[in-house]
């Protein structure tokens, strides 16, 4: 697996596109705390005697962590199948902003699940090794009208299967099943695909079955951080140092168990949930979630706080967690502009999770918009959308900004509007601007141009761009090179001066100018993203259905 720069923007990460400084980057689970949250599933069915059977035996979190999954192997409303229950998170990666749970009935008994890297289809695993493949089509929304139907069903593995998952670009597929023959142990058994979260017969066949040991009693669950540098597996409570525990085995080629290194076992408290089925870790690295059968709760641990040394930390998920090339450790600012008509909240769905302010009447609308259902609209009289100075938008290196516009008016004579502008905190504002602005005027009708190094360079700009049309525009820097795409098309370069760090900076200002509050941006945005990498350095497809 490698990098894998696709037209619409995808990034696939790997080891060796990151410092190899493990002391910058790594991340390990010791040290968890227990946050005293808890969420109540609701989960259980009684057997004949009336006792009350628990089965949480999957955890699933939204990569923006507004959403947490479960599934329950007995569905309590009866006929003995499973139930996947979902509820909104009103504050990222929080159980105690969670809404009522949604019920969602499957056809079939389930031991895990997991989403393809788009959440429009989801994978269920049953325990003779049997994967079902329901298309959902809206992302990470399962339709709570209907009972689940299943569109495929692939026959896998003989032994009894508990867990699965897919590396970060579903190039290969993981089973994790138990291996009782040889004592409590486990064994995860790897398959690589013909094509990307295709799964084929042929693909989980026992001749392209690659077989990988688990130490340790009663192994449950597993999952990779994002670089697949890392392997982790929740064991069960049991009699042996292992119980209730996280065992971790670094990889020195990126999810490629054959490389694994010394296993190093970390403890999780037990007190709360000492048979732990399932465990979680949210995409911004800071909570671990785990839920069993000693109780019907899912507990809540506060692992690290990373952006608070300042280090680059790439970000841990389950690999169904992945969208490839939206939300990934790169994406450092992802503004979709999605919600009700009027609105005036704007959520950062990127692993940054930046606050943004609306200023003037900047507000959503769904009358029109590039993808989704809404977007972004400014009426030209002093509307912003203002994020916070801060060290969380890593515009250090190689970085891209990237929107769509629509251009609603100009006057003549040299009218300008302002996309966006930002400037480092502590410099000369006009030396180190950056931004990006409309103009009209009869020498440069209808221009479009960047600033940067305190200049409008003559290569950074296009003309005659048309009005009341979508347009996607992109500012690419690639070491000392900047790029200006247009529609995926490059419309000029220019060689920076001095490579100015723009992390550290004032107020990134969207919609109108800072400095000359006169240049208000009259129209609609859509998709404004900011990543800390150059993903284009040719021309392009822009997406057209969301990064």
């Amino acid at each position: 697996m490698g990098y894998n720069s696709k037209n619409n923007g995808g990034f696939i990460g790997r080891a060796a596109d990151y410092n190899s400084d493990d002391s910058y980057y790594s991340y390990t689970l010791k040290n968890q705390t227990y946050t005293n949250q808890n969420l109540s599933t609701g989960s259980g069915s009684t057997n004949n005697n009336g006792d009350l059977i628990i089965q949480n035996k999957c955890i699933r979190t939204h990569p923006a962590g507004s959403k947490i999954f479960v599934l329950d192997e007995n569905n309590p409303n009866g006929g003995g199948n499973s139930i996947i229950r979902s509820s909104n998170l009103s504050a990222r990666n929080d159980l105690s902003t969670a809404s009522s749970w949604t019920n969602h009935s499957l056809t079939i008994t389930a031991v895990s699940f997991v989403f393809n890297g788009t959440g429009e289809k989801i994978y269920l695993l049953q325990a003779n090794g049997t994967v079902q493949v329901l298309t959902i089509g809206n992302k990470y929304y399962i339709p709570n009208t209907n009972s689940i139907s299943i569109v495929d069903t692939i026959h896998g593995i003989s032994s009894e299967a508990l867990d699965l998952q897919f590396n970060f670009d579903g190039t290969v597929i993981y089973f994790l099943v138990a291996d009782w023959t040889t004592g409590a142990n486990g064994r995860i058994i790897s398959c690589p695909l013909a094509n990307p979260f295709v799964i084929t017969s042929g693909d989980i066949a026992t001749s392209n079955q690659t077989s990988h040991s688990i130490a340790g009693e009663k192994p449950q669950a597993f999952c990779f951080d994002a670089q697949g540098t890392n392997l982790y597996v929740l064991h069960k409570s049991g009699t042996t140092s292992y119980s209730g525990k996280i065992s971790e085995y670094p990889l020195s080629t990126p999810y490629d168990l054959t490389t694994r290194g010394t296993q190093t076992v970390n403890a999780i408290s037990n007190t709360q949930q000492p048979s732990p089925l399932s465990f979680a870790l949210s995409l911004n690295q800071e909570k671990l979630f785990v839920a069993g059968e000693s109780n019907n709760n899912i507990y809540e641990y506060l692992t690290s706080v990373p952006y608070s040394t300042g280090k680059k930390n790439a970000g841990i998920w389950s690999m169904g967690e992945s969208y490839l090339g939206a939300i990934d450790p790169h994406t450092h600012l992802l503004l979709d502009f999605k919600g009700a008509n009027g609105s005036t909240t704007f959520t950062d769905s990127s692993i940054k999770s930046n606050t943004v302010t609306a200023n003037g009447d900047a507000q959503i609308t769904t009358a029109d918009y590039k993808y989704g259902t809404s977007s972004a609209i400014f009426d030209g009289s002093g509307d912003t959308l203002t994020i916070t100075g801060s060290n969380k938008i890593d515009m250090s290196g190689d970085f891209t900004i990237e929107f769509f516009a629509k251009i609603d008016t100009h006057t003549l004579n040299n009218s300008q509007q302002v996309f966006f502008e930002t400037t480092p905190i502590g410099t000369n504002a006009m030396s180190n601007y950056l931004a990006i602005q409309y103009g009209h005027s009869i020498s440069y009708p209808h221009r479009v141009y960047c600033w940067v190094d305190n200049t409008t360079s003559s290569s950074l700009n296009i003309d005659n761009i048309s009005l009341n049309t979508w347009h996607h525009f992109a500012l690419v820097r690639n070491g000392s090179i900047v790029n200006f795409y247009v529609n995926g098309v490059l419309s000029g370069s220019h060689i920076h001066r001095t490579i100015k760090d723009y992390t550290t900076t004032s107020d990134w200002r969207i919609g109108n100018d800072a400095y000359e509050s006169a240049k208000p941006f009259k129209g609609k945005m859509d998709g404004f993203r900011i990543s800390s990498v150059a993903r284009y350095t040719t021309d392009f497809t822009p997406p057209t259905g969301g990064y």
